[in-house]
């Protein structure tokens, strides 16, 4: 893979150590404490309404 330079900088004199580039692109700082607490507010498990619902219309469908 073949490095690109221009007349005014050269990849080698960029400096990207400890930088996100991804974060630093987009403006978005997201860190591995954030994902946990999304991860916090999703329920895993369908409530007993929608159960009761499927439960309805497979009864329905196969009946």
């Amino acid at each position: 893979m073949g490095l690109i330079s221009t007349q005014l900088i050269s990849c080698s004199e960029i400096e990207v150590n400890n930088t996100d580039l991804f974060e630093d692109a987009i403006g978005m700082v997201a860190e591995f404490s954030d994902v946990i607490a999304l991860l916090g507010t999703t329920t895993f498990e369908p409530g007993k309404d929608l159960m009761k619902k499927l439960s309805d219309r497979i009864k329905e469908t196969s009946g």
